[in-house]
Order: structure tokens, then C-alpha cells, then sequence
């Protein structure tokens, strides 16, 4: 859990492989059984951004709608 909390995205390589990389360590938790649902790897892969995505994360807290890890890549790549 601490290795989930604790990764951050340093800008180096796609934003893509840093979210696949918490997607990984989401699911090798899940097979420990430690319940880690969608809404906390949301919060935890949005968090992982540096500064430049301040927005992102603004708008995220402002949604309604809760988002999932494929919104969150498409919206990230995009």
C-alpha cells in the first residue's frame, strides 16, 4: 500500500505506463485481498501527479461523477 501511495509521476515516459504501473500494484493488493476499489486508485493516481496537472485534479474534486482508471488515462493522454 505504502509503494501505491508513495509512486509519483516524475514527467519522464507516458502517463500511460505511470498509471498502468498503480494499476499493477492495485491489483497485486486486490490478490492479498486488500480492498482497493476504483475511487481510491483514482485518488491515488491523480495525487501522483506533479503540479502541471493541478487542473486536472481541480476539476476531478469539482465532478459529480466519480471517474474510473480508464477515464482518468483518456483524459490524461488526451
Amino acid at each position: 500500500m505504502g509503494q501505491l501511495k508513495d509512486l509519483k509521476y516524475d514527467g519522464e515516459g507516458c502517463v500511460r505506463v505511470h498509471i498502468a504501473k498503480m494499476l499493477d500494484i492495485g491489483n497485486r493488493l486486490r490478490s492479498l485481498d486488500v480492498n482497493v476499489d476504483e475511487a481510491m486508485m483514482v485518488y491515488f493516481a491523480i495525487n501522483s501527479l506533479p503540479s502541471i496537472f493541478k487542473l486536472l485534479n481541480s476539476t476531478y474534486i469539482a465532478q459529480k461523477e466519480m471517474w474510473t482508471m480508464n477515464d482518468l488515462i483518456g483524459i490524461c493522454v488526451q
